[in-house]
């Protein structure tokens, strides 16, 4: 029902694994862009955009897609920037929360002024973050991601060692959370 193409960085295993199931990978240059109090460094993340939004609006033109799905923010500024003039929708899925820096006010207005831009947030809060006072709940909107709990069937009590190994007893609700810890986020 759909074609999809894969635009990312050649290197690493996002291109390997979309190539082996049989997903046409395009390669596209590494945007290095953080936010940083540094003017230097400023300059350097906005110009380090400039590479792949080239690339990508060649491909755009090429592969002429319905619509371009970008999975975080950097990728939707890019592709954004990419985007600009050819009337392409392009949805950022976003999985971060906008840091309070003017940067964000700057990506804020960015999102409003390309008229083409929506946004899908993972969370409320998130959406919130990046709705700002700029942008209304129709540009940015929430869509949690799907769990199938059929699938994940409740344990049985003193079906595993573990409640004892981490001194978690039977009665107490026991819940997995995997996330990327990492100094970014604080």
């Amino acid at each position: 029902r759909f074609e999809p193409w894969l635009l990312c960085p050649s290197e690493g295993e996002l291109a390997a694994k979309a190539s082996a199931l049989g997903v046409e990978v395009l390669p596209l240059p590494l945007v290095s862009a953080r936010f940083t109090w540094r003017p230097d460094r400023v300059v350097d993340s906005v110009i380090s955009f400039l590479k792949p939004a080239m690339t990508m609006r060649r491909q755009i033109r090429t592969v002429a897609p319905d619509f371009i799905h970008a999975n975080s923010v950097r990728a939707g500024i890019a592709s954004s920037l990419a985007a600009i003039g050819t009337g392409m929708q392009v949805v950022w899925h976003v999985h971060d929360s906008l840091p309070r820096h003017p940067l964000s006010s700057a990506i804020r207005l960015f999102v409003l002024l390309t008229r083409s831009t929506r946004v899908i947030a993972v969370s409320n809060a998130s959406a919130k973050r990046m709705r700002g006072f700029l942008l209304s709940r129709r540009r940015v909107r929430t869509i949690h991601n799907g769990v199938d709990l059929s699938r994940l069937p409740l344990k049985r009590p003193g079906s595993s060692d573990f409640r004892e190994k981490i001194h978690i007893p039977d009665r107490d609700f026991l819940v997995c959370a995997v996330g990327q810890i990492c100094k970014r986020k604080g």
